[in-house]
């Protein structure tokens, strides 16, 4: 089993679990490598995928996938591998021979591997604009009426963070088309993007782009005569990538400038109810499928935001992302004859989860009643967005939870969003949690 997930940080070890613990109770033997924030760990080796019957590549993000030729391959959403680990290993062995299963229909799968590209591009980008952008704000706040030196120094650090932060999104989406083709188009295209005005958004398209024209030209030079190989790929096909890629970017230069500055022009002219509005969807959004493909379009537009210097539909985003776990927690406590001992050890971690901003915290709650978790947490996140571009929040990274609030602006009014969010979600939530309880030991038939 591969686990895998743009952030790396909870997704894919909370699969990962899951996969061990289906496994033992199933009595089948399993092992499973995961490659997140941590890097690539428990490496599936030539020897274990050799000896075994089938793979199951749970991932959000790009997994590379030829060690596995001649295995069956079951490839789903690393969402499933949480909620349906059992299901999955009886499905795996099934059947025999060189198969890879997608779990989807075909329109389905075309939109799910663009997304898995975009989204490593995006988990390659995130390291540069978190250290970029802490390191940028500790200097701006902290450190320049002491040190005014060590602050630019430190500025100009962050600073080079962050403008490389396009060019590694680029670079990582075409990659993950093309491969090692693509990598140097991708982040040339990146570059050049920025040259012309283009923002985040806009580099996030040349990386397809780029990644596209690689694949091409890779397919186009496959029957260049052995012996010029390696002319073939260190001269031949770089080469007509990047002249392809430039000339692109070039005759589109208008489009993404153009859209930069749209982007940039709609991020300023945000303010009184159309801000308001704008956090309290967002907050909403983070919080309808946890770690989905909403919650990361709301937060892909938070990063592209931040890139452009907004740091307030960040805070938004954030703030509505933090309130799942703190209302879980609060409702278990509040409310501890609606859960059970494991919901409720859950709810004590996720106190913890919640001041790291790690949405996922709240996903054993929605195993057990998503609709009264998204409905809470929704409302719950909704009002603490709202609050938050309500009283000019702002920060400076993508993610850091708590700890990044001292960096950003206004950290009292954030705490003052995610509390008044997170207790209404909660109360919310145990409230309906209750009466859930009520009504199923009310119907339940007598003996």
């Amino acid at each position: 089993v591969v686990t895998a997930c743009p952030s790396g940080i909870a997704h894919t070890y909370m699969a990962a679990q899951a996969f061990r613990e289906a496994a033992r109770v199933l009595g089948i033997p399993v092992k499973v490598e995961t490659n997140g924030s941590r890097g690539v760990e428990n490496m599936l080796t030539e020897e274990d995928i050799r000896v075994a019957e089938a793979v199951i590549v749970a991932a959000d993000k790009q997994v590379e996938t030829a060690r596995f030729a001649g295995k069956r391959v079951i490839s789903v959403p690393v969402a499933d591998g949480i909620h349906r680990p059992a299901e999955l290993l009886q499905q795996a062995p099934s059947g025999g021979g060189e198969k890879t299963v997608q779990a989807a229909a075909p329109p389905v799968r075309v939109v799910r591997r663009l997304y898995q590209y975009l989204m490593n591009g995006v988990s390659y980008m995130l390291p540069f604009l978190v250290a970029g952008g802490a390191l940028t704000a500790l200097a701006e706040r902290y450190v320049a009426p002491f040190a005014p030196s060590l602050a630019a120094l430190l500025m100009a650090v962050g600073g080079a963070a962050l403008l490389l932060a396009g060019p590694v999104a680029a670079g990582g989406i075409a990659y993950a088309v093309a491969d090692r083709p693509g990598l140097m188009p991708g982040f040339a295209g990146g570059l050049l993007v920025q040259a012309v005005g283009g923002g985040l958004l806009s580099a996030l398209a040349v990386g397809f782009l780029a990644g596209l024209v690689a694949w091409g030209m890779t397919r186009l030079t496959a029957r260049v005569p052995a012996a010029l190989d390696s002319v073939r790929t260190m001269l031949l096909c770089p080469l007509a990538a990047l002249l392809a890629v430039g000339l692109c970017v070039d005759a589109l230069a208008p489009v993404f400038g153009g859209g930069g500055q749209w982007f940039s022009g709609l991020l300023g002219s945000l303010d009184g109810a159309a801000a308001v509005l704008l956090g309290c969807v967002l907050g909403a959004m983070m919080n309808v499928d946890f770690g989905g493909p909403v919650n990361k379009a709301a937060y892909l537009f938070g990063t592209a935001a931040l890139a452009a210097g907004s740091g307030r539909v960040m805070a938004a985003v954030m703030i509505g992302g933090m309130v799942p776990p703190f209302a879980t927690a609060l409702a278990a406590a509040l409310f501890p004859s609606a859960f059970d001992e494991r919901e409720r050890c859950h709810g004590r971690t996720n106190w913890m989860l919640g001041a790291c901003f790690i949405s996922e915290g709240a996903l054993p709650f929605v195993s057990a009643d998503p609709r009264g978790v998204r409905v809470a947490c929704a409302a719950g996140g909704a009002l603490a967005g709202g609050l938050s571009m309500l009283l000019g929040c702002s920060l400076p990274a993508p993610c850091g939870g708590v700890f990044i609030f001292p960096l950003g602006q206004d950290p009292l009014g954030g705490l003052a969003a995610l509390t008044v969010g997170a207790t209404f979600a909660g109360l919310l939530y145990g409230l309906l949690r209750s009466r859930k309880m009520r009504l199923s030991v009310s119907y339940e038939p007598e003996k």
